[in-house]
């Protein structure tokens, strides 16, 4: 073709005659489509030669599985996160505290006068009194601590205290002392005036620590 102008209608009758003769030497049925040409417009045949672009197909989006999405996530949006220690397994202390009581009583008593009667009749006295404690649990104990108190009709209450600093072992029973150097009263004190408790103590194992150690009164 030597770039001879056409009409528009000859040129688009061609084209279509061209397409069809093309399809059947290829052995393929396909359906011919008519570039659109508006009235009066006039084209070379070597621009009606130039393929129609078709529009690409737009790539389908990749399948998301909800019930995927779901579980990767809790009712409330957020993710699910792997949760720590137990928080009541922090907070109750190692597992398989052992019981038992530490029990006590009176041994000994003794009192003697410090000095004369004044003039209100109230006078001084010295008093010890003297006892033992008894380890009722599985394991050894120690730091045993031991709170004495005097009262007598018509005085005041003294109290005064001992602890037992030594290991004590299970089922063995320690000794412990407590003195009041002055104590005053108008009445010599007796040992039915003496109130005795043991007020605390600790496991011997460190691992224990976090156990509980029952207290005891007599």
């Amino acid at each position: 073709m030597s770039g001879r102008v056409y009409p528009a209608a000859k040129v688009a009758a061609v084209l279509v005659l061209a397409l069809a003769t093309g399809a059947c030497a290829r052995g393929e049925a396909r359906t011919a489509q008519a570039t659109p040409v508006r009235g009066g417009e006039v084209l070379s045949f070597a621009d009606l030669m130039k393929p129609t672009p078709t529009p690409s197909s737009s790539p389908s989006p990749s399948p998301t599985s909800s019930s995927a999405a779901r579980s990767s996530s809790g009712s409330n949006g957020s993710r699910p996160s792997s949760s720590g220690p137990s928080a009541v397994q922090a907070a109750s202390g190692p597992a398989n505290c052992p019981s038992g009581v530490v029990s006590g009583e009176v041994v000994d008593f003794a009192a003697g006068r410090l000095s004369e009667d004044s003039r209100d009749g109230v006078a001084q006295w010295s008093v010890r009194v003297t006892g033992t404690v008894l380890n009722q649990t599985p394991r050894s104990i120690r730091d045993i601590r031991v709170s004495v108190t005097i009262h007598t009709d018509n005085a005041e209450s003294d109290s005064d205290g001992a602890t037992i600093s030594k290991w004590v072992g299970r089922n063995t029973t320690a000794n412990w002392r407590a003195e009041f150097a002055e104590y005053e009263s108008r009445n010599e004190p007796d040992d039915k005036d003496v109130t005795f408790r043991v007020s605390g103590w600790s496991w011997g194992d460190p691992a224990l620590a976090q156990c509980p150690t029952p207290s005891w009164s007599s």
